[in-house]
């Protein structure tokens, strides 16, 4: 994910002024403390255009710092700007307002993430955690029924399969989810679905 958000601003990042230099080098490095650091700094000397793509890495980096709280308040400004980060901004403010267990609001942002682009898979499948942690089973299945018709990269499937599974097993189709868990074990061992499937109290047999 981390991999795909880079690259999905870096042609917003190589068209910014020459003081966002050391902004760029930064995120291409992930150093994610100097960068937030940074930012701070250099949002008083860009256009408001380029604001929004400094809120959206300020957040970012924040985030990867463990500090999800901080990370609200840029990323709900970039979320607020229509530009091609807004669908990424929503979805990284969504994973933050989850993990501070403000799980309404979340729910509330994810939901505004356009169908169009690649960040509406993880989005999806968000809600779908989101849903199956609020007791919301048929809800979570609904979000992934949604996904049927996308063609998914590989590295989605895991994870979908493994809430498929929590999904059948909390419909009390045990079956389905035997299948679909057995299908997770011998395909893809090694990812971590797999290792979530391992530890979850809802899917021991």
């Amino acid at each position: 994910m981390k991999k795909i958000l880079l690259l999905a601003i870096a042609p917003l990042l190589c068209s910014l002024t020459s003081p966002m230099d050391q902004v760029r080098n930064l995120a291409r490095s992930k150093n994610w403390k100097a960068l937030a650091d940074c930012l701070v700094q250099a949002r008083d000397q860009v256009n408001a255009g380029e604001k929004t793509v400094l809120d959206f890495l300020a957040g970012y980096a924040l985030q990867q710092e463990g500090k999800d709280q901080e990370a609200i308040e840029p990323l709900s400004r970039a979320a607020d700007v229509a530009s091609p980060l807004t669908d990424y901004a929503l979805y990284q403010l969504g994973l933050g307002l989850k993990n501070l267990g403000k799980k309404d609001e979340a729910e509330k942002t994810l939901e505004k993430i356009s169908n169009a682009g690649y960040i509406y898979i993880p989005a999806k499948l968000l809600l779908a955690r989101i849903y199956l942690e609020t007791d919301r089973v048929d809800e979570a299945g609904t979000e992934l029924g949604l996904l049927q018709s996308k063609k998914l990269p590989d590295r989605f499937i895991p994870e979908l399969t493994l809430l498929e599974a929590k999904v059948a097993a909390g419909q009390g189709r045990d079956d389905l989810a035997g299948e679909k868990l057995t299908w997770l074990w011998i395909n893809h061992p090694a990812s971590d679905a797999a290792r979530e499937m391992e530890s979850a109290p809802e899917l021991s047999a």
